[in-house]
């Protein structure tokens, strides 16, 4: 065949896979970025659960002047452990804790933290000092 059809063939099967990788470039990018949202939601609440977990411990412990560190730490990584985070960092501090975690891997890895307690902790013996 002569003419400017010969040259256009197969042009449209280019264009389709051209446009096919573009979509499916989009669509890892959005998954991706859905799966940082969910590693970021998912790490403040396990922060959350995690510190007070590790602040009803401790709150005990401290009310029965027993060391707590260690006894509210262990229930920090459990509740991680339970919604799907890992500890990065836990300090009790009387009745009082801060607790750091990581959830997801990779580039979708989010860390948060989160402190528990009761209002009145601190030195004092109870709400009014």
């Amino acid at each position: 065949m002569s003419g400017p059809r010969a040259d256009d063939r197969g042009a449209a099967a280019v264009a389709m896979v051209g446009v096919l990788v573009a979509v499916m470039a989009l669509v890892a990018v959005i998954v991706g970025a859905a799966q940082g949202l969910s590693s970021r939601s998912l790490a403040r609440a396990g922060a959350d659960h995690a510190a007070l977990a590790a602040a009803l411990v401790a709150r005990d412990a401290w009310a029965l002047a027993q060391p707590a560190q260690g006894v509210a730490c262990a229930a920090a990584h459990e509740a991680a452990r339970l919604n799907g985070v890992v500890v990065t960092g836990c300090v009790v501090e009387g009745a009082v804790a801060t607790v750091s975690v990581t959830a997801g891997a990779g580039l979708t890895s989010a860390s948060a933290q989160a402190k528990a307690g009761p209002q009145w902790s601190g030195t004092s013996r109870g709400p009014t000092g």
